[in-house]
């Protein structure tokens, strides 16, 4: 299960599906996602970036609010995005910080 420990709000479950950052590159933009013990790695303006735990895939996750500090492991609720400049993405509806 690449959930592991699921997050807290039960509405972000319902409407996502607990996914690896592989699978949601393969997924439509507008999808419902959670990605569930990731390790965040990296801080940018807007958004931080993900991993998995063998660090073997990564990707961007674009937030409104102030995002978790490096290190941290993070569970992630979104939508599936595409950027214009082609990057998929994770738009964050709900981060929740072990």
């Amino acid at each position: 299960n690449p959930c592991g420990t699921v997050i807290s709000s039960a509405a972000a479950l319902a409407a996502g599906q607990c996914v690896s950052i592989p699978d949601v590159k393969g997924m439509a933009d507008g999808v419902s996602v959670v990605l569930s013990g990731r390790v965040v790695t990296g801080l940018f303006g807007g958004a931080f970036y993900i991993e998995e735990s063998n660090r073997a895939s990564g990707i961007r996750v674009q937030t409104t609010g102030a995002p978790p500090l490096q290190g941290a492991a993070v569970d992630v609720a979104g939508t599936v995005g595409t950027s214009a400049g082609g990057e998929r993405f994770v738009q964050e509806s709900l981060v929740t910080t072990h």
